[in-house]
């Protein structure tokens, strides 16, 4: 299991190498997962998850980082539900699916100028993107990704 200390360090880490190509400015926070789940009520994309019936409801959620709209620059994650999704991969993969979620968090942030408004046609064409530019660049973090969703799912 991860603790917030090193969810937090792993994600700035990563931001630190991904900084290198992309000038952008990010935060990360790890909260409670009642905080958690008040900052995704606010997210339009759980919001639209929610009406397509993908969760039956708030507090099921399964996403383990949230950008908060007017707050893009800040990603939350939320130490309880990373750890379930995670739970069955090995302490090197669970840092890996970390890593992998910053990542394609930090690619929603470099796009979200161009796609990012508050229709679902935009959040879904920028969660594709998203999906598609981390795919190509990390192919590595990518399968430990489709691999935690199997597990979990």
């Amino acid at each position: 299991m991860l603790t917030d200390k090193e969810i937090l360090k792993i994600a700035n880490d990563t931001y630190n190498d991904f900084s290198v190509d992309f000038l952008i400015e990010c935060k990360f926070e790890c909260v409670s997962i009642k905080k958690y789940i008040d900052l995704a009520k606010k997210t339009p994309l759980i919001q639209i998850y929610i009406e397509q019936k993908l969760y039956d409801s708030i507090k099921n959620v399964t996403v383990p980082a949230i950008v908060v709209p007017g707050e893009v620059e800040k990603i939350y994650f939320c130490k309880n539900i990373v750890n379930k999704i995670v739970k069955k991969l090995s302490k090197e993969k669970q840092k890996m699916f970390v890593r992998a979620i910053v990542l394609h968090e930090l690619y929603h942030i470099v796009n979200r100028s161009e796609e990012r408004d508050v229709n679902s046609y935009s959040f879904m064409k920028s969660e594709r993107r998203a999906h598609q530019e981390f795919k190509e660049d990390y192919p590595d973090l990518y399968k430990v990704l489709e691999e935690a969703k199997k597990k979990f799912t």
